[in-house]
């Protein structure tokens, strides 16, 4: 069983990296639009 601090870690991660890539796509997309 993983602890509640290690999940909670993971998904920091996982939100840390999500916003990462939504950020770089939104660059991308405004970069092609304008």
């Amino acid at each position: 069983m993983k602890s509640v601090k290690q999940i909670e870690r993971e998904n920091i991660k996982k939100a840390a990296l999500f916003l990462q890539q939504s950020k770089n796509a939104v660059a991308l997309t405004g970069a092609g639009i304008s």
